[in-house]
Parts: C-alpha cells; structure tokens; sequence
C-alpha cells in the first residue's frame, strides 16, 4: 500500500500544480504556504508569484518527458521554457474564460430580473466584482507576476518560508528558480503581448455588453462602478500597490512584458505627459517621437467602452426626456376644458409644470453624465468629450421637441385655411397652452447655457484638438451614426450652405419641406463631409429607415440598415407618413431653425446672437408663440367679429336707404320745437314725412335751417362693444404672474439667447412678458379684423360699384362684368346721407384714435411679416403719417406688415368720406344734395372728440387694460367726478346741461383680481381665544375679590342701585 501511494504522490502534486495555475494569484490564495492574516490582506497578492513559481517549478521537475528526452541541453531548455510560458498563460486564459462565462450569467439575469431595482443592484454587484477580479488577473497573473518570475527570476517570499531573515527569503526564491530554465525575455513580452492582444477586446466587449444591459441603474450606481474601475487600473492608489511589491516597478513590468504595437491593434491609448508636454512647450514638437505611447488597462478596456456607454446613455435619457414631456403635454391638452371655460391660471400652472420639468430632466441627464465619465485623473479628456456629447444631443432633443410642438398645432395652416367655417368650430386651447409653454421655454430653461456652450460645440472642440494635434479618435465618443474617425478635422458646414440647399428644396418658399426633401437638402449640404445628411435627419428625428426608403439618398447610404424601429419612435412618428395630418398632427416636415438643430454635430453654430445654437432656439420658440397666439386670436374674437359684421352690414344698408332726417330720428338725434307740446310734436313729425319735397321748404326757409343743422351721436355701439368684448377676453386669459418680468437681469436673457433690447429701448425690462404678448395678439387681431370689416363692407363695394359702372361704359366681357355684380352686396358710400356719414366718420376716427394715438403699448409685428422693427412701438400714442396713396399699398402689400395695411384702410376710409361730406353733391336724395359743404376738421376736432372722451370716460377702466391709460380722461385740468375720475373739461360742460348724464366710475385699479380672504388658521384662532378666556377669567376673578368690600359700601349708602349693580 506505501508503495502504490507513493507511485501516485507525482501525479497528485501534478494535479495540485495545475490546479494552483488555474486560480488567480492576486486573490483568494490558498493558505497552504501563506498565514491566514497574510492571505486575506491586500499585500497578500504580491506573494502570489512565489505559488505561480512553485506551481511551475513542480510541473516542470515531474514533467517525466521532458526529462527523457534526446536534445540537447541547451535546446531542451528552451523548449521547457517555452512550454512552462505556454502553460502559464493556458492556464490564465482559461481562468479568465471562467470568469467571462459568469459575466455572461450576470448579464442573462439581468435582464431576466426587468425593472427590478434589488435586482439590478445585486446584478450590479456581482458585474462588478467579477470585472475587479479580471483587472486583478491581468495586472498581476499576466503582467507583473510573470515578469518577476521569467525575467527578474526573483519574487517576494512569505516571511514563514524558509525562515524570518532575508537570506533564507533569497535562499528560497533562488532554489526555486535554480529549478526552473532560463526564459528568453523577447519571447516572453511576445507571449504575453498576443495574450493580451487576443483577450482585451473580448474582455471590452463582454464589459461593454453588460454596462449596456445594466444601465437602467442609476447613473452615480454606474458612477460608482467605473471610479472603482478605474481606481482598479490607472488610479493613484493601485499603482502605489502594485509598486509596493519591493522587487520591481509597474512601469518596468508593463515595459519588460507589453508590446504597444501588437496589443495596440484595436486599442485606444492616451499620449504620456511627457509627449503632451513636448507638444505644448517645444518647439521640436515634430519631431518627438510616437512610440512613447504608454500601455494602460484602463484605456485598453474601459475607456472606449465607459464613453460609448455614455453616449448611449445620454441618447436614450434623451429620448426619455423628450417621451415624457410629449406625454404630459398630450395628457394636459387631453384633459383641458374648452376655450371659453379654462382658467388662466390654470393653463400657466400646467405650463409651467411641463417647462420645469424640462428643466430638471435635462439638469439631470448632465449631472447624471458628469457623475458617471468625469474624475480628476482624466478630467481634461473625458469632460471634453462630455460636453460635446452633451451639446449635440441638447440640439437634438430640442430640435424634436419644437418639430413635434410645430406638428402637433398645425401652425404651418396657411392664412387662407383660416375661413369661416374653420373659425367657427376651432377651439384654441391648444394653441393657448402651447404658446404659453413655449413662451416659458425661452425663459425658464435654466439647463441651457451650460448645456449649449459655444466652447462645446464640436466646431470649436475640432479646432482645439487641430491645435494640440491630440488624436482624433476623442470625437468618436460623440458621432453616432453620422461621423467617421475623421470627423474631428475640418469637414463641417456654415449655415448659409445649410439654408442655400432648404431654399432649393423649398419649391413654395412656405420656409417648410417634407422629411423626404430635407434628406435630400442635408444630403446635398454635406457632401464632400464625413458626414451623411440624410442619416442624420433620420436617426435624429426617430425615424425607421422604412419610412424614409423612398428617398435616394437614404436608399444610397443605408439599403441593408435599420437603426431604429417603429417602436422607438414617439407617438408622433406614427402619423401619415406622406404628409398628412392624421390624430390631431401635422404634416411630417421641418423648417430651418429644426434642421439647423438636428445638425449640431457637422454644423458650425454662430457663438452669439441669433444665429448661435441658443439663438436658433429662441427663434423657433418665437414664431411657434406667434403662430399660436396668432391663431387664439382669431378664434377667441370670432364670435365678436361676426356680430360687429352684423351690426355694421345693417348699419351700411340703413345709411344708403333712408334720409338724414329719418337717420336722426332712428338714432334719437332729432328734436322740435321744445315750446310744443307732445300732441303737437307727434303731428310735425307725420306732417313731415307726408310732405312732399316743396312742401319740405317753407316759406320762411324754416326746414332749410333745420336740414343745415349737423347732429354728432355718439359712438355706435357696435364698435363700443367689439372694443370692449377684445378687452374682456384679454382680462379673462392673464393671471397675476402674467406681469411679471420674464428675466431678472441682462446677463441671464443673453445666456439664454434672448435678444436684449438697447437701454434706449428700455434694456431688458421691455422684453415682452406673457401680459404683452397676449396683448399684442389681442390688439393685432383686433386691428385686422376691423379693418378688414370695414374695408370690405365699404371701401371694397364703393370701389366695385366704380368698376361696374365703367364695364357697363365700355361694353367689356361680360364674365367680368358678371363677377363684378357678383362681388357688389352693400351699396356704396356714395348713397349713404349726411348723418351716415357723419356716424361712419365718428366711428372710424374713434378706432384710429383708439389703436394708433391712446394705445401706449404698440404692436409686436411678425419678424416674417415685416422686415422693419419688430416692434412698432412709434404707434401707440404718436402721431399718425401722411395719407398712403393707391401706388403704396402695393409696396405695403409685398412687405406683409399688417399694422401699415391697416393705417392705410383707416386713413383711406377717412379720407373718402370726409371727401363726401366736403362735397356739395353728397346724398342719396335732393333733401341731402341741397346741404352746404361740411369743413371736417373742426368737425373732427371738436364735437366728435368730445363723443370720444365720453367713451373713454364711461368705458376707460376697460379700455386702460388694453390700450393703455389715458392722460387726458384723468388730467389736472379736467372736471371731477363723484369718486374722483377725471373728465375732460369739454365734457364736463355736457355733464352740467341735463341732456347728459351723469357717469359714476370706480376708481381706476392696477389689481385686476380681487384677493380673497384667507382662511385663519384654526390652532391660531384657538390660541387667541385661549388667550381672551384667560383674560375674561382673571378680570372676573378680581371683580370677586372686590365685591364684598364695595359691594357693602353701596349697599349701606344707595339701597336700590346697589341692588342693580349686585345683580350686574
């Protein structure tokens, strides 16, 4: 039995030699040889090279073939050497091949465990650990061990081996490696060099793979994750450990056992400092040399890997971000009441909500980003490459964000869409929490000027990285499908080649084009760029390249490639693709500001101004509120608009059908004789409408007299109302936070991109506040209504009656001559008599007053309407221009600003009819041709000026909310009323006469609201009462101790009053 145990004890220490090279030598040795204290200490891993030495030392005597063998001795050295290196690193590969298999099970439990956050905390710690223990193995059982043993020959010895002194410790690592054969260190850094080689990149593969998996964690979980990596690799304290062996330095080993050339192969490395220094102080920066490169773990494995999981991250937190806030704006518009009945508060509430949101989301995907690539070993790299990452998806997102915005309103409805029968069932509440939203964008994202730097631009990172000649490889972290490994050199593009191939694509000059046609613009603008245009509009917008197969472009560059599927993209993305409207959104399309947006990564944004990145976003959030509060006009005056079309068609077919005589008696205007009685009155008036035109002239001229008597009413009230319904819509749509400056400073409005007034122009107080802007709606829809109301009703049929009389003249062609008539509903100001005219001329001047001389807050012109100032603000309270000619409103007509289309109506329709009334010809009968001319001015000037201040007195604390206050109603040297309101002194001389009545009108407010009462507190109100019954209670009890006293005194002096003061 001895015999046949000792037969088996060689192959038995085999098995155990083995089976030691299989587990790692940096930790969880066995204890065979190491105290158990030593073995669970960090230091233990430098002693792990002694039990790899003695492993090989007891392979290598009991290998018994090689011991027989017929070579000589020095090729038999060789070839044990070359066989003991090979199952040295056999063993290694198969224990990191373990290793991987279990990285592989964590990744499959992983995604097993779903949105389990213990699960994926735990499957995060397991990943972790098992990528620690790689490191360790690479570093120590590849690398440093390795060196020691096969080149150096000399290793740290446990102090428990072979005595306590070093003698005996050199005594033991020498009688080890006298066992072993002399190693070749050329062919060693060889075996070790293609080791490496074959075996990083199927670490950084099934590394990057699990990150991927597990990145639903949090971000400073994953944070916490890389630091302990790269603590692990390149961190300060891991290089102080591994120099803290006492044989060798890491960097010698590294030196001695990596071949950068053939481990570089697929590889990112960092240049040294040395060279980075040479580069930036040198002047032979040319000519040092490039193979001072260093080899480091953490560039070859995690570096790409930790970037290209944040740009990965980054583009699925974005898509989150832009998911959530679709969805919150879709729930809010979903359950929004309608327009009539929502409360301004409310909108702004559920605006301002979504904005914050916003926001935050963005604040964090940043801060998430920073926790998780930036460290203040590598801060200068990674934050470089973070902030671009960062700047180009922010463009991104807010290029989707303000498409879907654009798509979800339809704002691109043209003007003419606008009839009618749309008007008339349109509900605006959309457009007026959208455009509240949007206005709140431009202030409250806070994210932005840190997020959209211009130093992060890839423009100006290109530049940098030019000047320092780093490698180029940094942009990689950043280009998605749309770059190239040269994309950090010049190959961008300026946005004058971006909007010269839009124009191209843009066949209407709408300033819109298809998705089809914007592939082809972006195609066209980058070519001869490492970019690819149609590529980039597809990925960015979400779109699955099935949807964009039609076009040539895409079918070119990506016929076998479908980066997205249709579940990936937003709600939106599943509407027509051709263009349709369909669920509410608009046609798929995008205008220039979107795609200058969704190009950030190949485009050069300006550094300031309109033009930069900021700037572009401002412009696009600005025409979506224009076109939104453009629209709630129009919708929430509707209603109004028709009934003043009403009132005014019947005031146009009255005028032209009755006398003047009968004109003031329908409007109260005609008085008799005040000496005659009731009886009397009522016979003079049958007497005159029965008499016959000689009849009508006395003898005594005594109907010329009354004939030649002009009578000023008042201000129709048709127009009084419209006015007032504009302000009461106004009123009812602002909350108090409305008034409140949208900045609190320059400084902030121009880190935001916001476009600062001059200190001539009122600096940044005067950028227009929510309040402005939907009175600046309010009054341009106003203005263009009316006048469009009364140029058709009257200016347009005088014209057309004109046109008509001259074909009937010239015998012309009778389809013409047909559309003519056609076009001729309400007769012209031509038969309208005196008194009408007089009230249309009253009216007119009333709203030319209204809008271009009390109205202190101008008009906020459409910067595609108009190529002047953007806001008119010469308007409000100055004074009016020359009369525009005919030849003009051409010109006018081309510019498209509506506030000189409607000043030249106004100014046109008082000009005829004060040219009617100057006549002496005026009238629609001979009772109103034998009038004398009437001189306007004074007309003007005098009793219909006092006819205007009676409005504004009666009517000012509603009118003050839309034009403005008025100086005059509340001057020094007006006639005060009973609570204090001013009025002119013309009309104080009315109020005095009784034919005027006297108007009672409420003090004038700047509180729109009435605050209401504030409930007290109930533990207060208890507190107080307390304190009162406590009071109560001490008084009483002193009126107690003092009765007896006084109480005997009165009643031995008063008798029956003591009796009632006892009682009290």
């Amino acid at each position: 039995m001895i015999y046949l145990h000792s037969q088996t004890i060689p192959t038995r220490i085999v098995k155990m030699a083995k089976k030691l090279l299989l587990k790692p030598a940096s930790f969880d040795l066995p204890t065979l040889y190491l105290p158990e204290k030593l073995s669970k200490s960090e230091e233990a891993s430098n002693y792990g090279a002694f039990l790899s030495a003695s492993a090989l030392s007891a392979l290598d005597m009991l290998d018994i073939q090689s011991s027989i063998t017929t070579a000589t001795n020095q090729s038999h050295d060789s070839i044990r050497a070359v066989n003991l290196i090979d199952l040295y690193y056999e063993s290694k590969a198969k224990l990191i091949h373990k290793l991987l298999n279990q990285l592989s099970s964590v990744d499959a439990s992983s995604s097993s465990s779903g949105g389990n956050e213990d699960g994926t905390s735990t499957t995060l710690g397991e990943a972790e650990m098992i990528v620690t223990r790689i490191v360790l193995i690479l570093q120590y059982d590849v690398i440093l061990h390795p060196y020691q043993i096969f080149v150096l020959r000399q290793f740290p010895t446990p102090s428990g081996v072979g005595g306590r002194n070093e003698d005996n410790q050199k005594t033991a690592s020498d009688y080890l490696m006298s066992t072993l054969p002399s190693f070749d260190a050329d062919v060693l850094k060889s075996k070790s060099s293609h080791f490496l080689a074959a075996h990083l990149p199927l670490i950084r593969s099934k590394v990057k793979t699990v990150l991927n998996t597990i990145a639903g964690t949090t971000a400073s979980r994953l944070g916490h994750v890389r630091q302990i990596l790269y603590d692990r690799t390149d961190g300060a304290d891991c290089k102080v450990l591994l120099d803290s062996n006492g044989v060798c330095m890491w960097e010698e080993a590294v030196g001695g056992m990596v071949d950068v050339r053939v481990v570089s192969h697929g590889t990112s490395f960092s240049a040294p400092q040395q060279q980075q220094e040479t580069l930036d102080g040198n002047n032979n920066a040319a000519a040092a040399p490039t193979t001072t490169k260093k080899f480091s773990l953490w560039s070859a494995l995690f570096s790409s890997a930790f970037s290209s999981l944040v740009h990965s991250l980054l583009t699925t937190s974005f898509h989150s971000v832009h998911s959530r806030i679709i969805s919150a704006l879709r729930a809010s518009l979903a359950n929004a009441p309608p327009l009539h009945r929502i409360l301004p508060h409310e909108a702004h509430r559920n605006a301002l909500r979504i904005a914050t949101e916003l926001d935050l989301a963005l604040k964090k995907v940043s801060d998430d980003a920073h926790e998780l690539l930036v460290h203040a070993e590598e801060r200068e790299e990674s934050e470089q490459r973070l902030r671009q990452s960062l700047y180009v998806q922010t463009c991104e997102i807010m290029g989707r964000l303000l498409s879907e915005l654009r798509r979800i309103l339809a704002v691109s409805r043209n003007e003419s869409e606008m009839n009618d029968k749309y008007l008339s069932n349109a509900d605006a509440t959309k457009e007026l929490i959208v455009g509240r939203l949007c206005h709140l964008l431009k202030f409250r994202l806070t994210s932005l000027p840190k997020l959209l730097d211009p130093d992060s631009s890839p423009s100006a990172l290109a530049a940098i990285n030019k000047l320092s000649s780093a490698s180029s490889s940094s942009y990689s972290a950043v280009g998605g499908s749309g770059t190239t490994a040269g994309a950090g050199k010049s190959g961008m593009i300026t946005l004058m080649e971006l909007q010269s191939s839009f124009d191209l694509a843009d066949d209407d000059d709408n300033g819109l084009i298809s998705f089809e046609e914007a592939m082809e613009a972006m195609e066209s603008a980058f070519s001869g760029t490492p970019f690819r245009g149609a590529e980039m509009v597809r990925d960015t917008l979400l779109l699955s390249s099935s949807s964009s197969s039609t076009t040539a472009a895409s079918t070119k560059d990506r016929e076998d490639e479908g980066d997205l599927d249709d579940d990936n993209e937003p709600s939106s993305s599943t509407s027509g693709r051709g263009g349709g409207v369909s669920s509410g959104i608009g046609p798929r399309n995008v205008t220039l500001s979107e795609l200058a947006l969704l190009s950030a990564r190949g485009l050069r944004h300006d550094t300031t101004g309109p033009y930069s990145a900021r700037g572009t976003v401002q412009r696009a959030l600005d025409d979506i509120v224009s076109s939104c509060f453009k629209i709630w006009g129009k919708v929430a005056l509707y209603s109004h608009l028709e009934l003043f079309k009403i009132s005014l068609n019947e005031f146009v077919q009255t005028a032209a059908s009755v006398s003047s005589l009968e004109w003031e008696r329908q409007c109260g205007l005609y008085k008799g004789d005040e000496e005659k009685g009731e009886h009397e009155l009522l016979m003079d008036e049958i007497g005159d409408a029965m008499m016959d035109d000689d009849d009508a002239l006395g003898d005594n001229g005594e109907g010329v007299k009354k004939k030649k008597e002009l009578k000023v009413g008042g201000v129709s009230s048709y127009i009084t109302s419209y006015l007032l319904s504009a302000s009461s819509v106004l009123n009812r749509s602002v909350c108090p936070s409305d008034s409140l400056p949208p900045v609190p400073s320059s400084e902030y409005a121009l880190s935001l991109g916001v476009t600062v007034p001059t200190e001539k122009e009122g600096g940044f107080e005067s950028i227009p506040n929510m309040m402005h802007t939907l009175r600046s709606a309010v009054l341009g829809e106003a203005l263009c209504s009316l006048c469009e109301v009364l140029e058709e009703c009257l200016l347009l049929h005088s014209k057309n009656k004109r046109v008509d009389e001259d074909e009937e003249r010239d015998d012309e062609e009778e389809d013409l001559a047909a559309v003519s008539t056609a076009t001729e509903v309400l007769p012209s100001l031509e038969k309208f008599n005196v008194s009408s005219l007089v009230q249309l001329l009253l009216d007119v001047t009333f709203v030319r007053r209204c809008f271009f001389e009390r109205n202190h807050y101008g008009f906020v012109v459409d910067a595609a309407d108009s190529a002047m100032d953007a806001l008119l603000s010469e308007f409000g309270g100055g004074e009016l221009d020359d009369i525009v000619d005919e030849d003009c409103e051409d010109i006018m007509e081309q510019a498209g600003n509506f506030v000189d289309k409607s000043k030249a109506i106004i100014e046109k329709l008082v000009d005829t009819v004060s040219t009617y009334l100057a006549s002496s010809d005026s009238g629609n009968n001979e009772e109103d041709s034998e009038m004398v001319a009437i001189d306007v001015p004074p007309l003007m000037d005098g009793p219909m000026r006092e006819r205007h201040m009676e409005v504004y007195t009666s009517c000012d604390l509603f009118l003050s909310s839309l034009f403005g206050e008025d100086s005059s109603v509340s001057s020094p040297s007006a006639a005060t009323s009973l609570y204090g309101m001013g009025i002119p002194s013309s009309s104080a001389t009315l109020s005095n006469s009784a034919a005027a009545s006297l108007i009672l009108n409420p003090l004038p407010s700047s509180r729109r609201f009435v605050l209401l009462p504030i409930q007290a507190e109930r533990s207060l109100n208890e507190l107080q009462l307390r304190g009162k019954y406590r009071k109560d209670r001490s008084e009483k009890a002193g009126n107690k101790e003092e009765a007896p006293v006084s109480g005997g005194a009165v009643s031995a002096g008063f008798g029956f009053f003591s009796n009632m003061l006892g009682k009290k």
